[in-house]
């Protein structure tokens, strides 16, 4: 009867230690076991509660993947900094949590509007190589891994959901970074903050068409001549301009050329030509037969036939 007892004493003991030497199941296991592997995935999940600092489990490990931060299912202060990076991007209450609501924009952010162009892996051209000279990446004009990569890490950053693909909000952030968000104005000159907003939006959304073709009278994008690439972006944003250079030239105050903000458009050659201007010397704009949309600096030609510019808004 003692050595049944003691035998049984061992064998409890050995369950015991065995359980010990088990990891417990974590909430990266966890989740990985519900089949969700990817942010889009993640974010399409319907969030029933309010996520704050302290909180652990598989909705934690949900909000990480989609922000880019490390899946551990707990809420810490790396989530935290993401989180608050998210709140100051949307223009939301920094408080450090993500309710239902906040969870929804995220949602609304990863699966974006219908008819915004996205970069993703595979796809090639000047405005993948736009993209990588702002990552400050090798531009080879391919979405590859790697650069979606730098898309992520970049994303992570910027309180931007991490899907390594550049959406219109991503694009926006990223010329945030590349272009000065305001410029010094010639004395006098005022410059409202709805004419600066618009043309940093006109400016942002221009980029999406770097490589498309030009074709004469072309005013999609299909194709654009330089007129109709400007009407066609500025109609996107809500507003309508003429549809040739020289009448655009007079749609709105000029300004000179060391008070140019983003958006601004700037005309060349006699007005026979125009684009919209970027910042640091940039200019966007579909040059003339056999080239695509496409980025010039302010300088040589376009310097010497520059005529002058036009603030829309």
């Amino acid at each position: 009867m003692i050595r049944r007892r003691s035998r049984s004493s061992l064998i409890l003991l050995v369950a015991v230690a065995a359980s010990l030497s088990v990891p417990a199941v974590t909430a990266q296991v966890a989740f990985a076991q519900t089949g969700v592997s990817s942010v889009e995935t993640a974010a399409s999940y319907r969030l029933g509660r309010t996520l704050r600092y302290g909180m652990w489990g598989p909705d934690v490990e949900r909000l990480q993947m989609v922000l880019g931060v490390r899946p551990d299912g707990s809420f810490r202060m790396s989530t935290l900094r993401a989180v608050w990076r998210f709140e100051r991007r949307r223009g939301i209450p920094v408080n450090g949590t993500i309710s239902p609501h906040a969870w929804s924009l995220l949602g609304n952010e990863v699966r974006g509007r219908v008819g915004d162009p996205v970069l993703r892996v595979g796809d090639e051209g000047p405005a993948v190589s736009a993209v990588q000279r702002w990552l400050g990446f090798p531009e080879t004009g391919k979405f590859d891994r790697a650069t979606a990569t730098a898309v992520k890490t970049f994303q992570a950053g910027h309180g931007l959901v991490a899907d390594g693909e550049v959406g219109p909000l991503t694009r926006a952030a990223l010329f945030d970074e590349a272009i000065p968000a305001s410029a010094t104005p010639s004395p006098g000159v005022v410059v409202s903050g709805d004419s600066a907003e618009l043309g940093r939006r006109a400016a942002s959304l221009s980029l999406t068409y770097l490589g498309t073709p030009y074709v004469w009278g072309g005013d999609h994008p299909a194709g654009f001549d330089c007129s109709g690439l400007v009407q066609y972006v500025y109609r996107r944003i809500g507003v309508d301009l003429p549809r040739v250079a020289a009448d655009q030239y007079r749609a709105g105050p000029h300004v000179t050329a060391d008070a140019l903000l983003p958006g601004d458009l700037v005309f060349f050659d006699d007005l026979g030509h125009v684009g919209i201007y970027l910042g640091h010397g940039r200019f966007v704009h579909a040059p003339h037969t056999g080239t695509v949309v496409r980025i010039s600096r302010l300088d040589g030609w376009y310097a010497d036939h520059y005529v002058g510019a036009t603030r829309v808004g």
